[in-house]
């Protein structure tokens, strides 16, 4: 819901106000509170309760590590010109990320052992026939 709302922040804005600057500034510090308030409660519950942190969930969150300071830097507009273009880039991490988080869950479904299959068996036997 987070991505969403940053996705949707920069469209409201520009019914409201003509200037492109401003819009991506107030949608960066959006961007940039949201997603980190979020990263710091979620890093606390998974240490509350002790939870293991699988791998596509750690590099989701080394992503959002590596995104807040780029952001950071960019809202001040010193080093890079504001653009709607880097809250799209964002946006389109926010949504990639969820989907790697989604496939790992799904995989928690998958179980990897291997079932030997007896190359000598007759089909219809395996298959409960007799």
């Amino acid at each position: 819901m987070l991505a969403v709302s940053v996705e949707m922040l920069p469209l409201i804005l520009a019914g409201f106000w003509d200037d492109e600057a401003k819009v991506t500034r107030y949608s960066l510090n959006y961007a940039i509170v949201t997603s980190s308030a979020y990263l710091v409660l979620y890093l606390q519950r998974r240490m509350r309760i002790s939870a293991p942190t699988p791998f596509p969930s750690l590099v989701v969150m080394v992503g959002y590590a590596i995104w807040m300071p780029f952001l950071a830097v960019v809202s001040l507009g010193s080093y890079f010109e504001l653009d709607l273009a880097i809250i799209a880039a964002y946006s389109f991490w926010c949504l990639f990320s969820g989907v790697v988080i989604f496939v790992s869950f799904l995989g928690t479904f998958v179980d990897t052992t291997e079932v030997p299959i007896d190359a000598t068996a007759d089909p219809a036997s395996v298959a409960g026939r007799s």
